[in-house]
C-alpha cells in the first residue's frame, strides 16, 4: 500500500513540474513576443541606412564603390560619426586607416581623411600638392603608400647624350594611383604610376618642368633616412661603369695658309 501511495505522489509530483515547466515556457515565450513587438513599433520608422564592407578591407586598401554595401540600423544605434548613404561618396576613393571588418558599419575616424574627404586638409601652410607621372614598372609599383619619403630622379637627352640626375630628395607622398597611356598605334597602351606629392611651389614649378623635359622614377627610402647631401652628379655612359671620362685630343690648328696675289721677282739676269 505504501508502495502505490509513494508512487502517486511522485507521480502527482512530476506532473505539478511538467505542468510549472509548461506554463514558464509558454510564460516567456508571451514575454519575449510582446517585447519584440514593442521595439519593432518603437523602432520600425526609425531606421537609418548605414555604409557596410561587403568583405575586410584591409589598412591602407582604397575603399571603392563596389567594395561597400547599405545596411538598415535602428537610429539609437547608430554612431555619430557613421558613414551613412547620404553622405558615402566622401568615402570613396580614401584608403582605411584601420581594417574594416564585413558588414559592420565603417566610422569616419577609420578612414585617412575622415568625413572631409578632401586632399585639401592635409595640405600645410606654404605647401602644394601636386599629381606627377612615373615610370611604373620602375618606381616599386604597389608598393609606396601615403606618408612614405621618396628620391625622383629624371631621365633626360641633352643634345646626343641620355642622363639621369637626383632631381629631389626626401619628398613626402600624399596619395598614389595609376593611370593608362596609349602609346603608338599598333603597340597598345603602358601603365603609368601617379603620385601626388606635398612640395613648395618652388618645387612644383621644377616637378611641372622635369616631367616635359624627360621621365621621372621614385625611389623609396626609410623614413628615419635623414642623409641629405647625395650626389646630384649625372650618371650617362661615360661614366656608367666607373670609368673616368677620357680627355679630349687636342686639335692642333691648321696653318694659315699665304694670301695669293702677284708674285715680285726682284733681282736676277736678263
Amino acid at each position: 500500500m505504501s508502495r502505490l501511495k509513494n508512487a502517486a505522489v511522485l507521480g502527482v509530483a512530476l506532473s505539478m513540474g511538467g505542468a510549472g515547466v509548461y506554463m514558464s515556457n509558454d510564460y516567456m515565450s508571451a514575454q519575449l513576443a510582446q517585447e519584440k513587438t514593442r521595439l519593432e513599433s518603437e523602432y520600425q520608422q526609425e531606421e537609418l541606412s548605414v555604409v557596410v564592407p561587403r568583405r575586410m578591407i584591409e589598412k591602407g586598401e582604397v575603399v571603392t564603390e563596389e567594395l561597400l554595401s547599405l545596411r538598415s540600423i535602428p537610429s539609437d544605434f547608430v554612431h555619430s560619426d557613421t558613414v551613412r548613404d547620404v553622405n558615402y561618396a566622401n568615402a570613396v576613393g580614401q584608403r582605411a586607416a584601420h581594417n574594416l571588418d564585413q558588414g559592420k558599419p565603417i566610422l569616419w575616424a577609420q578612414l585617412d581623411l575622415g568625413s572631409l574627404g578632401t586632399f585639401s586638409s592635409t595640405i600645410g601652410e606654404g605647401r602644394r600638392a601636386l599629381t606627377i607621372s612615373v615610370d611604373e614598372i620602375n618606381s616599386l609599383s604597389g608598393f609606396l603608400q601615403p606618408d612614405d619619403s621618396v628620391d625622383l630622379f629624371l631621365t633626360y637627352t641633352e643634345k646626343t647624350d641620355r642622363s639621369t640626375r637626383l632631381l629631389m630628395s626626401q619628398v613626402r607622398i600624399i596619395a598614389t594611383g595609376t593611370m593608362t597611356r596609349p602609346l603608338p598605334e599598333g603597340v597598345g597602351v603602358r601603365n603609368f604610376g601617379t603620385l601626388t606629392v606635398d612640395v613648395t611651389p618652388k618645387q612644383a614649378e621644377r616637378l611641372i618642368y622635369a616631367q616635359s623635359s624627360g621621365s621621372l622614377t621614385a625611389t623609396l627610402k626609410n623614413t628615419e633616412d635623414t642623409i641629405v647631401s647625395l650626389d646630384t652628379k649625372a650618371t650617362n655612359m661615360d661614366n656608367l661603369f666607373g670609368d673616368k671620362p677620357k680627355p679630349k685630343r687636342k686639335v692642333r690648328p691648321k696653318p694659315k695658309a699665304k694670301p695669293k696675289g702677284i708674285e715680285f721677282i726682284i733681282g736676277g739676269e736678263g
